[in-house]
C-alpha cells in the first residue's frame, strides 16, 4: 500500500493504481493515484521507483464520483487508466459506493433513451459503458435467463425488493415472446456505476412483469415506457455476478456495430456535456426532433485518434489544439444519425441529414447559437466555443466518412 503524510485527521484518502500509456516509449507505466478528499487534491507515486510522480496538487477536473475501477481520467494531460484500488480501505469503502450494473433499454423503449438516460443521471449514476446491438435469438435468451441467480450471498444479490420477485426464466410466462421481441430492433445497453447501483436500478424501473409494474408503482420505467408482458421496455441484470457476466456479452466482446454507414451524419457528444448530465437530454432531443439515431457508442479518445479525426480543422480554428484536448478529456459518445421517413417527406424527398442536423446543432459559438438559434443543441447545451456540446459533421460529403472512422476504423 502506497502512503502519503495526512496533516488532516478529517483528511480521507482514496488509494487507485493506475496506468498510462507512454507513447515514446511504447510502453506502460504503473502509478498509486492518491485522491484527497478535504480540498480534492490529488498526488501520484511511481510503482517501480516508489518515488513520487506528482507531488498533491489541485486538479479540479478530477472528481470522486469519476474514479471507479475502468474509468480512465486526465491529469496534466495524461490519460490514466484505473485498473484497481491501490488498499483494502479504498477497496472496502468504495465497493458498494462505485457498483457496476448492467441494464438494456428494449426495442419498444428506445425512443424514450434520452429520458431515461437522464433519470439516470439525476439519480447520481454514470455511464461506464455504452452501445447499441441488434441481439441474436441465442444472445437474447442467455441475457434474459436468470435462473442461475436467484440465490446466493449478500454480495452477489440485491437487496431490492425486486430480488426476491420471480426473476425471468425459460419458464416464464411469455419467455419466447420476451426474448423474441427483444431481437427484432435496435437495443441500447448500459454499464452504469453508483452507489447500490443494481437495487437502485431495480427500485427506478419497477417489477419486471409489466402489469404489477403499473399496479405497484405507476411511475416506474416499465410502467411508463413498457409496451406488455413480453415488452415491457427495459431489463436489469438481477445480481452483481450476472452483470458482468451480461456486460461482458454485450458491451466487452467485440460485434458488428449497428451503423448503416449509409446516407447518415455523425455527432460526438463531449465529456463536458456527459459530465454535466446533457447525454440523456442531447439525444431526447435528436430523437424528439424526428431523428433516427442508428449507432450509439461511449469511446475514450487520446491525442492521435482526436486529432487525425479533427485534422480537417487545424487550419481552420484557432480552438483545434483545445477541441482535441476537450475530446480526450474523458468518455464521449458517438452517434450515427439517419433521417426517418417523416423528415425525408417534408423535404420531398431531397432532404440533406448533414445539412438539416447541423442545423439542429446550431452555430460553433454556443453565444451566437443563442441569438440566432435559440433552440438549437449548441445554444441549450454548449457552454463555449470549445465546450460546445456536440460535434456534427459539417461537409455532406463527409457525412459516410466520419461514421465510419467511428464504427469501422476505430473497431479494427
Amino acid at each position: 500500500m502506497f502512503t502519503s503524510h495526512l496533516h488532516d485527521p478529517k483528511d480521507l484518502r482514496y488509494s487507485f493504481y493506475v496506468v498510462w500509456f507512454d507513447a515514446l516509449a511504447s510502453l506502460n507505466r504503473e502509478y498509486a493515484l492518491l485522491y484527497y478528499t478535504v480540498d480534492n487534491t490529488v498526488e501520484m507515486i511511481d510503482r517501480k521507483t516508489k518515488k513520487t510522480f506528482l507531488k498533491r496538487s489541485s486538479y479540479p477536473d478530477v472528481k470522486l464520483e469519476n474514479l471507479f475501477v475502468g474509468s480512465t481520467i486526465v491529469i496534466f494531460g495524461r490519460q490514466l487508466k484505473i485498473v484497481e484500488y491501490a488498499d483494502q480501505a479504498t477497496r472496502e469503502a468504495l465497493t458498494k459506493a462505485k457498483e457496476h450494473a448492467f441494464i438494456l433499454v428494449r426495442p419498444e423503449a428506445f425512443v424514450h433513451s434520452g429520458e431515461i438516460l437522464n433519470i439516470f443521471h439525476q439519480n447520481k449514476l454514470i455511464v461506464a459503458k455504452l452501445k447499441t446491438a441488434f441481439l441474436s435469438d441465442e444472445e437474447a435468451e442467455k441475457l434474459f435467463d436468470c435462473r442461475m441467480y436467484t440465490s446466493g450471498s449478500a454480495s452477489s444479490i440485491s437487496s431490492s425488493p425486486q430480488s426476491s420477485r420471480s426473476p425471468l426464466t425459460p419458464y416464464s410466462p411469455h419467455y419466447a415472446e420476451y426474448c423474441a421481441s427483444a431481437s427484432c430492433g435496435l437495443c441500447l445497453a448500459m454499464e452504469l456505476v453508483g452507489c447500490s447501483a443494481i437495487s437502485l436500478l431495480q427500485e427506478l424501473v419497477g417489477n419486471p412483469s409489466f402489469e404489477q409494474a403499473k399496479r405497484e408503482n405507476p411511475k416506474s420505467l416499465i410502467a411508463r415506457f413498457g409496451k406488455g408482458e413480453s415488452r415491457p421496455g427495459l431489463y436489469v441484470s438481477p445480481t452483481l455476478e450476472k452483470s458482468k457476466m451480461d456486460s461482458e456479452l454485450i458491451l466487452d466482446i467485440p460485434r458488428m456495430p449497428t451503423a448503416q454507414l449509409r446516407d447518415c451524419t455523425t455527432a460526438l457528444v463531449y465529456p463536458h456535456a456527459i459530465n454535466e448530465g446533457k447525454l440523456g437530454p442531447i439525444i431526447q432531443e435528436i430523437l424528439d426532433k424526428g431523428f433516427i439515431i442508428s449507432c450509439i457508442s461511449h469511446f475514450q479518445l487520446n491525442k492521435s485518434t482526436a486529432g487525425e479525426f479533427f485534422e480537417v480543422y487545424e487550419t481552420v480554428i484557432p480552438e483545434y489544439p483545445h477541441i482535441v484536448d476537450e475530446a480526450c478529456n474523458g468518455l464521449c459518445v458517438a452517434m450515427e444519425v439517419v433521417l426517418s421517413e417523416d423528415l425525408k417527406s417534408k423535404d420531398s424527398g431531397d432532404a440533406d441529414i448533414v445539412q438539416l442536423f447541423r442545423d439542429l446543432c446550431g452555430p460553433a459559438d454556443p453565444v451566437v447559437a443563442k441569438t440566432l438559434r435559440p433552440h438549437s443543441l449548441r445554444a441549450m447545451f454548449g457552454n463555449t466555443r470549445v465546450q460546445n456540446a456536440i460535434h456534427c459533421t459539417d461537409l455532406s460529403e463527409d457525412g459516410v466518412l466520419e461514421s465510419e472512422y467511428f464504427f469501422s476504423i476505430l473497431q479494427e
